[in-house]
C-alpha cells in the first residue's frame, strides 16, 4: 500500500512537470522570439508611416502657405481696384471775350490756370452761365487735355464758362489679370489692367520668398512705384512710395 501511495504521489508530479513543460516548450520560445522580430518589423512600419504623414503634412502646409500668399496678392491687387473717380472737384471759371468771338467759326476755350482733364473718360463737367453742358449731345466736343471746344455761332461775349475737373459719379471698367508663366515667379500675378473709364496698370515684382517686393502702378501719365521690405521671418515691415 505505500509504495503504491509513493509511486502515486511521483506521478502527479511528473504530471504537473510535464504541464509545466507544455505550457513554455522549445516550439513557444522560437514562437516568442519570431513574434519580437515581427514587433521590430511593425515598429518600423510605424515609424515610417508617421515620417510619410510627416512629409504629407509639411507639403500640406508649404501648399496652405501657398495658397494664403496668392490670397494676400489678392487682396493686394483688389486695392487697387478703383471704386469711384476721386472725391474731390477741381472747379475753375473762364468768361468769354469779345475777341474770342469770330461769326460763323467754332470757339476753342482753353481751362485756365493751367488745368487738364483726361479725355473721354467723364472727367471733365461743363457749365455755360450756370447750365450744364451735354457733351453726347454735341454742345461743345473735348478738343484735348486742355481743351473744349463750342460749334459756331453759340457763344457770345460774357458767358461765363465753369469747368469742373474730377466726376465723382459710377464708373465702368474691365479688368484684366496676367501671370508669370516661367521662372521663379510663376503663377504669380504679374500686370493688372484696367480699361474703360479707367485706364491705368499694375506691374509686380516679387523677392526670392515670392514675396511681393515693388508694384509699379501707371495710371493719368503718372508712375507711382511702392516698394515692400520684410525682416528676416518674412513680416512686412514698411512701405516707401515715389510719384514720377
Amino acid at each position: 500500500m505505500f509504495l503504491d501511495n509513493l509511486l502515486y504521489y511521483f506521478s502527479i508530479k511528473l504530471e504537473g512537470i510535464n504541464m509545466a513543460q507544455k505550457r513554455i516548450n522549445v516550439s513557444q520560445i522560437e514562437s516568442g522570439k519570431s513574434g519580437l522580430v515581427h514587433l521590430g518589423e511593425r515598429l518600423n512600419t510605424i515609424d515610417n508611416t508617421l515620417n510619410t504623414l510627416d512629409t504629407n503634412f509639411s507639403v500640406e502646409i508649404a501648399s496652405t502657405q501657398a495658397e494664403i500668399d496668392a490670397i494676400n496678392e489678392a487682396l493686394i491687387a483688389s486695392l487697387q481696384s478703383p471704386v469711384a473717380n476721386p472725391v474731390f472737384f477741381d472747379v475753375s471759371s473762364y468768361t468769354v471775350q469779345v475777341s474770342d468771338i469770330e461769326a460763323g467759326q467754332p470757339i476753342t476755350i482753353t481751362l485756365p490756370n493751367g488745368k487738364t482733364y483726361i479725355v473721354g473718360k467723364n472727367h471733365l463737367q461743363v457749365l455755360r452761365n450756370g447750365v450744364p453742358q451735354v457733351l453726347e449731345n454735341g454742345d461743345y466736343t473735348e478738343q484735348s487735355s486742355t481743351s473744349i471746344r463750342f460749334n459756331a455761332d453759340v457763344l457770345q461775349a460774357g458767358d461765363v464758362i465753369t469747368f469742373i475737373i474730377g466726376k465723382s459719379s459710377k464708373l465702368s471698367y474691365n479688368v484684366s489679370i496676367s501671370y508669370y508663366t516661367s521662372g521663379a515667379n510663376e503663377g504669380l500675378i504679374q500686370t493688372i489692367t484696367y480699361t474703360g473709364d479707367v485706364s491705368k496698370t499694375v506691374t509686380y515684382n516679387y523677392n526670392a520668398q515670392k514675396k511681393i517686393s515693388s508694384e509699379v502702378i501707371v495710371e493719368d501719365g503718372k508712375t507711382i512705384t511702392r516698394t515692400f521690405t520684410y525682416n528676416g521671418s518674412g513680416t512686412l515691415t514698411g512701405i516707401s512710395v515715389s510719384i514720377a
